[in-house]
């Protein structure tokens, strides 16, 4: 790991900025997805309550039913399947500003292939404003920022029915889990609440916490905000946020008239304990992956495949196939009226070339089929739906369109990544006894 070194004008001496903590490489913290039914400092395992990570039936049937009855909306939020859309919208800092346009980069790729046609999909982000300053009353440069981009956009608070958050308190430093505990639940609570009252027709809103946070750099500016257990604690606040909701807490009620917030739960969980692989799905965060400058030093996640690109496509596959949002989120009789690609934003081409992969499902055993050649030295890689690499293998291709592999996976959902010096295909696969 090169150090790196920022040299300052100066008289006699100078200023050093440290090279992130590549030891700090694990915490031995449980991730809530494996600590399940255990307990840390009183507060249960699990993504929601009981120490489980399926989301509750009865929230789910909810969820679900929210889905279902979402409609494109106007500028002055009529249902209009000509001229209007569902917004989905990634709001916090510069960690979910990184993360959210990754996977809009990515969805681009593929020119929203298999998309909602009436969904458009918007990040607002406001870099180095945290959960404190999107709940501030009195200094609304965050909500003033997000105005400004709304206006030059052309769209309304009145579209915007579901949105993805992922955000960090930075004033919330103590080391006393109690005391964090209870500041950043409230101001959670008072986030949801805003929410609901800057958009008027928000249905839904999913929450992600940040990755790992071991390896930052002990001189980076907000240390000691995100400085591992901080991203951890993190975590176990929204899992508890979301569980008042379950539990009927009045103050997350959003059902009945004038809802205090809207309908909340996951998005895909990005903590994992550094280097130590998360039994859950595999995930890992190496010191590697990590930017090493002054800003990014251990925090931010460097722009490639196996950096961003993880959490690009953690984000893909959870809203692709989540049962809740895969109504809004993909094709299907419930958009048939929308017109197609009229709210797309993408300058890339329409794909002329696809991937066919059969049988799908399968038990292994796979042809893969491209409809032009496959030419050089081909990079197939596979990644489960939580966007983590399972399995990868060079061949060597001349002038064919077809590929067998034979894959000893388990049964699940998984993404299939063809790369040649010139092109990249993706396609799902499902593994099925």
């Amino acid at each position: 790991m090169r150090t790196l070194l920022i040299v300052m004008a100066c008289l006699t001496t100078c200023t050093a900025f440290s090279q992130i903590q590549c030891s700090n490489d694990s915490t031995g913290l449980i991730p809530l997805v494996e600590l399940g039914a255990g307990y840390y400092m009183g507060h249960q395992g699990g993504l929601f309550p009981g120490g489980n990570n399926t989301i509750p039936l009865a929230h789910k049937k909810k969820g679900i039913g929210i889905s279902k009855a979402l409609k494109p909306l106007d500028t002055l939020g009529n249902v209009n399947y000509e001229e209007g859309k569902i917004i989905f919208l990634g709001l916090g800092a510069s960690l979910a500003s990184n993360a959210f346009n990754a996977y809009i980069d990515s969805v681009k790729i593929y020119d929203f292939e298999g998309m909602n046609n009436c969904l458009d999909v918007k990040g607002l982000f406001f870099g180095g404003k945290d959960l404190d300053q999107m709940i501030d009353f009195e200094n609304n440069s965050y909500w003033e920022s997000v105005n400004d981009k709304m206006i030059s956009r052309g769209d309304t608070y009145e579209q915007v029915q579901v949105i993805w958050v992922l955000q960090q308190s930075f004033e919330d430093t103590t080391a006393e889990f109690n005391v964090y505990y209870d500041s950043v639940i409230n101001k959670f609570v008072t986030l949801m609440q805003v929410l609901k009252d800057t958009f008027p027709n928000l249905k839904q809103v999913f929450l992600s916490g940040v990755h790992y946070m071991g390896y930052m750099d002990p001189l980076h500016f907000r240390y000691d905000a995100f400085v591992e257990p901080h991203g951890y604690w993190g975590n176990i606040v929204i899992k508890e946020l979301i569980a008042k909701q379950i539990m009927g807490d009045p103050a997350l009620r959003y059902t009945g008239p004038h809802p205090n917030a809207a309908w909340i739960s996951w998005g895909p969980n990005f903590w994992a304990d550094g280097k130590n692989p998360r039994a859950y799905d595999g995930l890992t965060w190496h010191c590697d992956q990590f930017r090493d400058d002054e800003t990014g030093g251990g925090f931010h996640l460097e722009d490639s495949v196996n950096s961003l690109g993880f959490e690009a496509q953690m984000l893909k596959s959870f809203f692709s196939f989540d049962a809740v949002t895969t109504i809004w989120h993909q094709d299907g009789p419930l958009w048939a009226l929308c017109p197609e690609d009229t709210l797309r934003q993408s300058n890339i081409p329409t794909k002329t070339n696809s991937l066919l992969i059969y049988p799908n499902p399968s038990i292994g055993d796979i042809v893969i089929k491209n409809t032009i050649d496959m030419v050089g030295e081909i990079h197939i890689k596979i990644a489960n739906e939580m966007g983590v690499m399972v399995w990868e293998d060079v061949q060597s291709v001349q002038h064919s369109n077809y590929i067998t592999l034979q894959l000893d996976l388990p049964n699940g959902m998984y993404f299939i990544q063809i790369q040649n010096a010139n092109q990249n295909w993706t396609q799902s696969l499902v593994i099925q006894d």
